[in-house]
C-alpha cells in the first residue's frame, strides 16, 4: 500500500469539505475521485499534496506519516501534483519548465554555478538531457525548445505532466487533467498515463469525464459532500443506481461528464 488515509477531514468554517475518508491506494493503481461539483475532490487531493493541512485524520505515505507536511517536503518524498489551472513559466522553453523540477535533485553548489566550473556545466549538461528524457516518456518532443506560453492547452498539459514526474514522483495527483482537452488530445493523455502507470507510478485523477474514468482507472471512489459514498472497479460503479441517478442523469459512460 503506497498512501492511506484514514478520518481524513478537512472543515472550512462551518462547512466539512472532507469528511472522515478512509482511502488505501495500492502501488500502481489508477485511482479516480469522482463526484458533483462541491463534494470534496479537489480538498482531499490539496490535503493529500500539503496545500491544506487536515483537521483530523492520517496520511500515511510509504509507510510514513506526513499529514500536515508542506507541499515541498512532500515532493522530496514522491508526491507529484498537477493543478486545473496549468502553472507553467510562459516564458521558458518547454525543456526549461521540466529542468526546474530537476533543480529538487541538482547537486552542483551555487558557487559552481556563479562561477560555471566543470561539474556545474557537467551537470546543467546532465540535466538537459534527464528532462528530455521525461518529455519523450509522456510523449512529447517535438516543441522542447520552443517557449511554453506558445502551446496549446493539451500540450501544456503533458509538459506539467512530464514536469511533475521530473521531481522524482513515485504517486502523481492529477486534478481534471482533461478539462479543456479535444477527444484527440485525450486519447493522448491516457496513453501517456498508462506509460507512467508501467513505468511503476501510481496515480489519482480527480475527472469529470466518465468515459475516460472508465477506460483508464483501476477502482473508482465516489464522494458526495466531502462523505466517501461508492468504492469499486469502474463496472461496479457503472452498475450502481446511486451513481446512475445522482450524478450521471441515467447514464453512465460515452462522454458522460459528472
Amino acid at each position: 500500500m503506497i498512501l492511506a488515509t484514514q478520518g481524513l477531514t478537512k472543515v472550512f468554517g462551518g462547512l466539512t469539505a472532507v469528511d472522515g475518508v478512509d482511502l488505501e491506494i495500492k502501488e500502481q493503481e489508477i485511482r479516480a475521485l469522482i463526484g458533483p461539483n462541491g463534494s470534496g475532490k479537489t480538498t482531499l487531493l490539496n490535503c493529500i499534496s500539503g496545500v491544506y493541512k487536515p483537521d483530523a485524520g492520517s496520511i500515511e505515505f510509504n509507510g510514513e506519516q506526513v499529514a500536515g507536511l508542506a507541499p515541498h517536503a512532500l515532493t522530496r518524498k514522491g508526491i507529484g501534483r498537477t493543478f486545473q489551472d496549468i502553472r507553467l513559466f510562459h516564458s521558458l522553453t518547454v525543456l526549461q519548465n521540466v529542468m526546474v523540477a530537476l533543480q529538487f535533485r541538482a547537486k552542483a553548489m551555487m558557487a559552481e554555478d556563479v562561477l560555471a566550473l566543470p561539474r556545474s556545466r557537467r551537470e546543467e549538461r546532465h540535466m538537459q538531457e534527464e528532462a528530455y528524457a521525461y518529455l519523450e516518456f509522456v510523449g512529447f518532443t517535438e516543441k522542447w525548445n520552443s517557449p511554453a506560453g506558445g502551446l496549446s492547452y493539451g500540450q501544456r498539459r503533458m509538459v506539467e505532466i512530464a514536469r511533475a514526474l521530473a521531481t522524482g514522483a513515485k504517486l502523481l495527483l492529477l486534478d481534471e487533467p482533461t478539462a479543456g482537452l479535444s477527444g484527440a488530445a485525450i486519447d493522448r493523455l491516457t496513453e501517456g498515463i498508462l506509460r507512467i502507470r508501467g513505468g511503476g507510478l501510481t496515480i489519482i485523477v480527480v475527472e469529470h469525464n466518465m468515459r475516460f474514468v472508465l477506460s483508464i482507472c483501476d477502482r473508482v471512489t465516489v464522494l458526495d459532500f466531502g462523505e466517501k459514498i461508492v468504492e469499486g472497479t469502474p463496472d461496479e460503479c457503472r452498475n450502481n443506481p446511486l451513481i446512475i441517478e445522482c450524478f450521471l442523469g441515467g447514464s453512465f459512460g460515452g462522454d458522460t461528464q459528472a
